[in-house]
Order: structure tokens, then sequence, then C-alpha cells
């Protein structure tokens, strides 16, 4: 845990200080306005840790996920959450509702809960890259995140407009399924579907390019 949590220090501690000042600012909105408003970003940021505490698992503990069969329900499952660590960036739509005078601290607070959001998507990708696709070369590596991606700009539009959640797909897989099939069988007809898609999935990759180059700089 200690030889982790060293190697991961910059992580750990970017992680903490954006976590920190984002909840304050949100203690002091609820304070401010007494309203618990945005009180589900904490929920928000809670799902888009999910991808990144799974990979943070299987490497503290790397002997649970040799078995292929682990490995492989581990990675589904990561792909399942990985949409909900960017998806706090489409929360500014909440911003319709706040007031005039709430405005610049209410997107201060989006703002920052979907950084964090953004690097956890980041770290978490780069870490199962790392740990599970090591083997594959770097045009594999580069399709694998381009098709994540646009796999996270889908899931986000699902979350968003169909209100779809992660664990839906215990819940309802049927419902779930359909609609993701007539998205998929009539693209046509879901033009608005495909251009979130496209958007969301390149403002995580961007994301990815953005944060990479920062790490290659130092």
């Amino acid at each position: 845990m200690k030889k982790l949590i060293f190697q991961k220090y910059n992580q750990l501690a970017l992680l903490f200080i954006l976590s920190l000042l984002a909840g304050v600012l949100l203690m002091f909105r609820i304070k401010v306005t007494q309203s618990f408003f945005m009180l589900f970003l904490v929920w928000n940021i809670f799902l888009a840790a999910i991808p990144y505490a799974i990979t943070f698992l299987v490497q503290l503990k790397p002997s649970w996920f040799t078995p292929k069969s682990t490995r492989a329900l581990t990675f589904l499952v990561w792909l399942l959450f990985l949409p909900n660590a960017p998806y706090i960036i489409s929360d500014f739509t909440h911003l319709q509702w706040t007031s005039s005078s709430m405005l610049l601290l209410d997107a201060s607070i989006i703002g920052l809960f979907g950084l964090l959001g953004l690097l956890y998507m980041v770290y978490s990708i780069a870490d199962m890259q790392r740990l599970f696709l090591v083997t594959l070369s770097r045009k594999q590596q580069l399709l694998f995140t381009i098709c994540t991606c646009i796999l996270i700009g889908f899931g986000i539009y699902l979350g968003r407009y169909l209100r779809w959640n992660s664990w839906d797909i215990l819940q309802n897989p049927l419902g779930l399924l359909g609609d993701i099939g007539t998205i998929v069988i009539h693209p046509l007809q879901h033009k608005f579907a495909w251009i979130i898609t496209i958007c969301y999935g390149m403002l995580s990759w961007i994301s990815i390019v953005i944060v990479n180059k920062l790490r290659c700089a130092r």
C-alpha cells in the first residue's frame, strides 16, 4: 500500500487538493443558500471515482486478478462505470436553474467536480492500459483509447438524455439494450445521439492528450 501511494503521490495529491477545494466551495454554497441543490455532485463524483478505485485495487492486489475470467469481468465492470467520470461535465446543464447571484459560484463548483471526473478518467484509462493491455502494440493501444472515448460519449448520452444508470444493466437490461440497439440499428433517426457521443468522445480524447502532454513536459 505505501509503495503504491508513493508511486501515485502526485496523482493522489492533486485529486485530494481538488476534492478539498470542491468540497469547501460546495459546503460554502449550502451554508449561504440553505439549499442542498448541488449535493448531487457528491454522488456523481463517487461514481466517477469507481473506475479509478478498480484500477487502484488491481495494482494493490494483482494476485486477485490473475485468472483470465476475473480480469475480463473486472474490465467489463470498469468499462461500465467509466462514463460516470467525465459525465459530471454534463452537469453544467443545471446552471439553467441557478440564480444569477450564484452563477459564478455554481459554475466553479461544477467545473472543479468536472475536472476531478476527467482526471479520474484519464488516470484510470492509463492504469488499465498498463495493467491489462500492456501486450498491445502502440497502434492497438491508440485504437483502444479511441474506442473507449466513443463508448464514454455514448454512455454519457444514455445517462444524461435517456436517464439510464450503470446499474441498469442489472435492473433493466432488456430496456437498456433495447434503447442501445435502436440507436445503433437506426443511426440516421438518432443523429442527436451520435452528435452528443462524438462531442463527449472528443472531450475525453482531448483530456487524455492534454494530461499526457503535461506529464511528458515534467
